[in-house]
């Protein structure tokens, strides 16, 4: 699997997300500011780290241009 397809669990991603709760986690994915979660086994999410770092970047570029 290469680095940018690396599946991370629901812990990893609410660090790269900037250490979110939970709840604010599955709030995001609801309102469709995060992707859905792949589905591996039953009750495990999984997230592509790319698709993650993808949507910070996006925020932080947003923000610049918002300066």
């Amino acid at each position: 699997m290469q680095p940018d397809s690396e599946l991370v669990d629901e812990r990893e991603a609410r660090a790269i997300l900037g250490n979110i709760s939970r709840a604010t986690l599955w709030r995001h994915v609801r309102s469709g500011r995060l992707p859905q979660p792949l589905k591996i086994t039953p009750g495990r999410n999984h997230w592509r780290r790319s698709e993650l770092v993808a949507v910070v970047e996006a925020a932080a570029a947003a923000r610049e241009v918002a300066a």
